[in-house]
């Protein structure tokens, strides 16, 4: 925790939802002075669980470059340092020993649009970056899911697995989409929903021969007929191994 100084003094503060609080009476002139804890550690995003967890220096967020495989096996919670080594004439710019195509650096030296990993978490190592997704037509974001009503729109992605899981979303404008794994119609999906706002809808496709596939989800132009549009709504694919 940053150790706060009132005139050359060290003082009690009280930290209250990451706010430290500090209670006096103040007079003209004085001054304050925080010291922050320059070292890396393992920042969890909620205290009572272990993931996810962001590493820090000091008050630096910092964050990985994007690579196929989720980076999860080079945090050291005890010692985090150990497996960084600091990168000559690269401020704040660590390497990680076990990982040689691993960067870790401030988020802030990322460049617009540039991929990177802030929060890690093994629960979501087999997600598929989304990098590597093919998107083909004209699609969107906004904060959530990507989306389309494209009549082209299609996304797909390579894996190595046994089987595949899905998470799309559910509006009152979403169509009915195709699912293809390796070139064969898998599956036909409603992806409407009455509900306002939002609702996750996971499909997942198993007992694949394990190996490489490829995985397909398109826009079919189709739709319930209590739906007021065809849009695909996609977040995420993650790889059942």
């Amino acid at each position: 925790m940053p150790v706060v100084l009132v005139n050359g003094k060290a003082v009690k503060t009280t930290l209250i939802k990451n706010w430290i609080q500090l209670e006096r009476k103040w007079k003209d002139r004085d001054k304050v002075k925080i010291v922050f804890p320059m070292n890396l550690y393992v920042d969890r995003l909620d205290e009572t669980k272990p993931f996810p967890a962001a590493i820090m220096y000091g008050p630096v967020a910092m964050a990985s470059n994007v690579i196929s495989t989720y980076p999860t096996d080079f945090v050291n919670e005890k010692n985090v340092s150990s497996n960084l080594s600091l990168i000559n004439n690269r401020p704040l710019n660590y390497a990680v020993k076990n990982h040689p195509d691993l960067i870790l650096r401030p988020y802030y030296q990322y460049a617009i649009n540039e991929p990177y990993v802030l929060y890690f978490d093994p629960a979501v190592k087999n997600v598929i970056p989304k990098k590597n997704w093919i998107l083909t037509g004209n699609w969107q974001r906004a904060k959530g899911p990507y989306f389309t009503n494209d009549k082209e729109g299609s996304v797909s992605a390579d894996f190595t697995g046994k089987g595949i899981v899905i998470y799309l979303s559910s509006f009152q404008n979403s169509g009915i989409v195709k699912v293809e794994i390796d070139g064969k119609e898998a599956e036909r999906v409603n992806t409407y929903t009455s509900k306002t706002g939002d609702a996750e809808l996971v499909k997942t496709y198993n007992n694949l021969t394990p190996g490489k596939h490829t995985l397909k989800v398109s826009v079919t132009g189709e739709k319930d007929p209590q739906s007021k549009n065809t849009f695909l709504n996609i977040s995420k694919f993650e790889v059942i191994e």
